[in-house]
C-alpha cells in the first residue's frame, strides 16, 4: 500500500488524475498500461528515498528521471517517461493537461499597425469573400511580416513607404523559391491596393513591387498510370481498421479527383446513399460539387463506417485512429501514407517527390482528357471556375503533346 503522509496523497491523486483523463479520452489499453508503469516506478522511487511526504514539483520528477536515465533505454521509452511526468505536473497545477502542440509564433506589431491590419482584414472579407480560411491566414501572416519589416526600418507612417523598403522585405525572403517570393509580392500588392483605396497610400506604391516570373503552371504534372493506382490500392491491408480508412480515402481521391482536404472534411450528411452522390464543399469558393459515388467507393465507405471507424461523436467520415479520436484539423501525416503504400506496392518513379495527393487529381484529369472528355466536363468534375486552370492538366500527356507536334510538322510541310 502507498504510504500515508502529508503530501503522499497528492502524488497518488495526481497519478490517478492523469490516468482518469487518459481513459476518458479513449487512449488505448497499451498506452494506459505504459503510463501506469511509469507512475508505479515513480511512486516506488519516492517511497525508497522517503520523498513521499514532499510536495509534487518538478525538482522531484527531475530526480526520478535522472535515476531512470542512468540505465540504457530506447528513445521511445524516454519520450514516454518525459510525457508522463510533464502531464503529471500539469494536472497537479491545473487539474488537467493539454495535448502536445507546436507553438504558434506571432509577430508582434505596434498598436497603430495592428489597427491597420485589422482594417485590412475586414477589407479582405468584404472584397474577397471566396478565399479559404487557411489561405487567408497565410496571406495575413505575410502582411504582418511586411509591417514588421517596416517597423524595424523605423517607418511609422505608411505614406512614407519607399521603393527601398519593399526591396528590403523581398531581399529577406530571397532564399525562398520563386513561387513563394511571387506569393509574398502578390500579397503586398494587394495590401497596397487597400492603402490606395482607403487614402492611406499613394498610387505610386504599386510601382514599387517588381514583377516576379513564376513558371510553375508550365511544369508537367506527375501522373499515376492506372496500373500503379491499382497496385497502390492492392497494397493496403483492408482487414485492419486503419487499412479500411486509408483505402477509402485513397480510392475516393483517385476516383473522384477531390483534394485530400476535401476528403478529410467529408461529413456523413454529405453522402446521399439513395442517389449515390457525394456533396463536396470546396474550401476556396464554398461551392458545393455533386459527384457520382461509384459502387466501389460506396462499398469502401460502408466497410469503414460500419466495421472500421472508432465510435466517436464527430460527424466527419474520417477520423483519427489514435486518441484523442477526432476529425482531422489539417492534412499532416497523410503524405507519408501515400509514400508508405507506394513503397509497399513497389511503385517506382523518377518523380517520387511529385507523386503526392494532388498528383492523383492530375492523373484523373489526364485520363479523362485522354478519353476525349470535353474540357468543360473535366472542369465541372474538378470544380474549376476557369477552363484555363483545367488546361494545365492537359500538358501532362506527353504522348498527346508528341502527336500534336507531329501534326504541326505535317501541317507545316503542306504549306
Amino acid at each position: 500500500m502507498f504510504p500515508k503522509g502529508k503530501n503522499a496523497s497528492d502524488w497518488k491523486k495526481a497519478c490517478d488524475g492523469v490516468m482518469g483523463i487518459l481513459s476518458t479520452m479513449g487512449y488505448s489499453l497499451g498506452t494506459l498500461a505504459n503510463y501506469s508503469g511509469v507512475y508505479k516506478n515513480l511512486l516506488s522511487f519516492l517511497f525508497q528515498r522517503k520523498l513521499t511526504d514532499k510536495p509534487v514539483d518538478k525538482k522531484h520528477t527531475d530526480a526520478f528521471f535522472r535515476y531512470f536515465d542512468d540505465t540504457p533505454h530506447s528513445y521511445v521509452t524516454k519520450k514516454l517517461y518525459q510525457g508522463a511526468l510533464r502531464r503529471l505536473l500539469e494536472f497537479h497545477q491545473s487539474g488537467t493537461f493539454g495535448l502536445i502542440q507546436k507553438p504558434t509564433i506571432t509577430v508582434l506589431l505596434p498598436a497603430s499597425y495592428e489597427s491597420i491590419l485589422t482594417k485590412y482584414q475586414k477589407y479582405r472579407i468584404a472584397e474577397i469573400a471566396s478565399t479559404a480560411e487557411l489561405s487567408e491566414r497565410h496571406h495575413l501572416s505575410v502582411i504582418r511580416e511586411f509591417l514588421h519589416c517596416l517597423h524595424n526600418r523605423r517607418i511609422t507612417l505608411l505614406r512614407r513607404i519607399r521603393f527601398d523598403d519593399v526591396q528590403a522585405f523581398l531581399k529577406v525572403n530571397s532564399k525562398l523559391s520563386p513561387s513563394s517570393i511571387a506569393y509574398k509580392a502578390c500579397a503586398v500588392r494587394s495590401f497596397f491596393r487597400f492603402l490606395i483605396a482607403t487614402k492611406m497610400g499613394s498610387p505610386a506604391l504599386l510601382g514599387f513591387i517588381p514583377s516576379i516570373r513564376n513558371s510553375r503552371t508550365f511544369r508537367l504534372a506527375a501522373i499515376w498510370p492506372q496500373a500503379d493506382v491499382k497496385k497502390l490500392l492492392s497494397a493496403i491491408d483492408r482487414k485492419t481498421d486503419l487499412g479500411k480508412r486509408n483505402y477509402a480515402i485513397i480510392l475516393l481521391v483517385a476516383r473522384t479527383g477531390i483534394r485530400i482536404g476535401e476528403a478529410l472534411n467529408l461529413k456523413i450528411e454529405n453522402i446521399d446513399w439513395r442517389k449515390s452522390t457525394l456533396h463536396i464543399t470546396q474550401p476556396k469558393t464554398k461551392n458545393i460539387l455533386e459527384l457520382p459515388m461509384s459502387e466501389d467507393i460506396g462499398n469502401a465507405l460502408i466497410d469503414y463506417l460500419v466495421n472500421g471507424r472508432p465510435s466517436v461523436l464527430s460527424r466527419h467520415v474520417f477520423v483519427m485512429h489514435r486518441a484523442p479520436y477526432r476529425e482531422y484539423k489539417a492534412n499532416r501525416g497523410f503524405p507519408n501514407i501515400l509514400a508508405k503504400y507506394r513503397k509497399k506496392a513497389g511503385v517506382i518513379s523518377s518523380q517520387t517527390s511529385n507523386h503526392n495527393w494532388h498528383s492523383l487529381r492530375h492523373s484523373l484529369a489526364t485520363r479523362l482528357h485522354e478519353e476525349k472528355t470535353p474540357l468543360p466536363v473535366i472542369a465541372a468534375i474538378l470544380g474549376h471556375s476557369s477552363l484555363e486552370t483545367t488546361r494545365i492538366y492537359t500538358r501532362s500527356n506527353i504522348e498527346m503533346l508528341r502527336q500534336a507536334a507531329l501534326e504541326w510538322e505535317e501541317f507545316r510541310d503542306e504549306q
